[in-house]
């Protein structure tokens, strides 16, 4: 269907183009309701957007962003009902849908949405599934296909309903979500175990779980955003997870499409279920295949006996939730992740154990060719990235040395576990930490079981903790990361230099030392250092 066809349809036909009026010839795909500005979220090519402004009624700005952002996503077109919040339209708005061939349609403040959706909504699922030469449902063949995977099932799917597909536990947690997923108004992050950002989820999911005892599945739908249709995956009478699915508004409601949810439903429980089983028996297998390269770990031939490592990973997503019992194998989810993680990073030649202590995860990666700074630098390019697709995902990684024969697996491992919480407290905004870039932390690290270290800092500093507001402690702090630099210190602090000048004196009363000194500059580093790494 073209914006022109679309025109001609219900009461959108009272509508008039009045800017980007060669753009009639786009395509329409599908027809939504916009009442929130951050259209990039959830907006899709060959959509077309009804909205009334009411969010940002008031900001010109705005207006003119949301069609900027609608061009850059390739939609129809932007309808906007006027003389309800809105009366007139941005001139810079006008300018730009006119230069990109972008339709704006108004229509009156007492057209009803209902009157304009609902026959186009008819006309183009009769247009894209009939119009075709199809004379089924697109689901009706879902049911047989031979499907190894959840992630493909829920890819085969978006792919069928030109939506996003999804998958939560029955506390809300993200489990699974098809490649092309869209932000939509219950959830923003596809990061491993997410919680939906719709504050009210909670209630939602104790209503849903009452509902489901008497339907198949239930119809949800957010002010602003796209419908969704929600259906649970239940084993013995109990659901387990639920399954979100976004389409084209016309199918949701069209008869068989309802017909076909059962067994879309029916049909990824059997595919989840079994890839349960099978990440249990490939954690087992793991679990020996390591055994076995660790008890020959002293045979190692020369071309492997150094270039062996272990990585811990540390992140929200990979905390397993224990609270209740559940059919979901959390692990396997995480092992899943994490080795497709490390498989991205075409680390050649090779082998991989990921393994599971004290509730921690770590990969011990054996016969490494690469030098170990390309592979520390390849790790932090691949980490950085990962985290910016999503802020939420908040990934962090510790790496040890390069080791080999005689190395002690646990000592290593207890090494990286410590480097991380270190270097995430010391080096604030990285992601990744080396034991060899810790500086004279991974001399520290050594004394912070050191009773004696810990007493000795804490006496020394303690005039300086007493002080409530932290000021001289932090004054101190910066003195010495400046290198006794008064006025460069006094400006980080943004305080005047007489008053830098006061508080140094006060330190060294406190203290009773010479901050000249360099030896009590020592000190005052090492003693600082233990009490931020204890």
């Amino acid at each position: 269907m073209k914006v022109k066809d679309a025109l001609k349809i219900g009461e959108l036909a009272s509508g008039k183009i009045v800017a980007g009026e060669k753009g009639i010839f786009r395509n329409v795909e599908t027809v939504e309701v916009m009442e929130v500005p951050e259209v990039l979220n959830w907006a899709t090519p060959g959509m077309l957007v009804l909205t009334t402004f009411y969010s940002i009624k008031d900001d010109p700005d705005k207006q003119i962003q949301v069609v900027k952002d609608l061009i850059s996503i390739g939609a129809a077109g932007l309808v906007i009902k006027v003389g309800r919040f809105i009366d007139t339209l941005p001139e810079e708005m006008i300018a730009i849908t006119n230069q990109h061939d972008f339709p704006i349609i108004t229509l009156p403040k007492n057209i009803s949405y209902i009157n304009v959706l609902t026959p186009l909504y008819e006309c183009l699922y009769k247009e894209k599934y009939f119009g075709q030469g199809r004379s089924e449902n697109p689901l009706s063949k879902f049911g047989a296909m031979e499907i190894d995977s959840v992630q493909e099932a829920l890819d085969v799917l978006s792919k069928m309903l030109n939506g996003s597909v999804y998958i939560e536990d029955n506390e809300g947690r993200l489990l699974y979500a098809a490649k092309n997923f869209t932000s939509d108004g219950w959830r923003k992050s596809t990061a491993l175990f997410s919680l939906p950002t719709y504050q009210r989820y909670d209630e939602m999911l104790e209503e849903w779980t009452t509902k489901f005892s008497h339907t198949k599945n239930i119809l949800f739908s957010i002010e602003g955003y796209r419908k969704q249709m929600i259906i649970p995956l239940t084993y013995k009478n109990r659901v387990f997870a639920v399954v979100h699915i976004h389409c084209i508004n016309s199918l949701i409601t069209d008869p068989v499409f309802q017909n076909h949810l059962e067994e879309v439903g029916n049909k990824l429980k059997d595919v989840l279920l079994k890839e349960q089983l099978y990440n249990q028996r490939k954690r087992l297998n793991d679990y020996e295949q390591m055994n076995g390269f660790l008890k020959g770990f002293d045979h190692l031939d020369q071309a492997n006996e150094k270039n062996n490592v272990i990585i811990h990973f540390y992140s929200d997503s990979l905390n397993i939730p224990y609270s209740n019992p559940s059919l979901i194998d959390y692990e396997g989810l995480i092992r899943n992740k994490l080795m497709d993680f490390i498989e991205q990073l075409q680390i050649h030649k090779s082998q991989v154990f990921i393994f599971m202590k004290n509730r921690k995860f770590y990969a011990l990666l054996t016969g490494i060719e690469e030098n170990y700074s390309e592979m520390v630098q390849r790790w932090k390019n691949q980490i950085e990235a990962y985290n910016k697709l999503d802020p939420l995902r908040g990934l962090y990684v510790s790496i040890s040395p390069y080791f080999g024969k005689g190395a002690n697996l646990d000592t290593v491992v207890q090494s990286v576990t410590k480097i991380i919480e270190v270097g995430s407290n010391v080096k604030k905004g990285e992601y990744v930490y080396t034991y060899n870039e810790m500086g004279i932390y991974q001399f520290l690290l050594n004394l912070i079981d050191d009773p004696f270290a810990k007493q000795y800092a804490l006496n020394f500093l303690a005039p300086l903790l007493e002080d409530k507001k932290n000021d001289l402690l932090k004054t101190l702090e910066v003195y010495l990361q400046e290198n006794g630099n008064v006025s460069k210190s006094a400006e980080i602090l943004f305080i005047h230099r007489r008053t830098m000048t006061y508080r140094l004196k006060k330190i060294e009363q406190l203290l009773n030392i010479d901050l000249n000194n360099s030896e009590n500059r020592f000190i005052l580093i090492f003693c600082l250092k233990i009490m931020k790494i204890a």
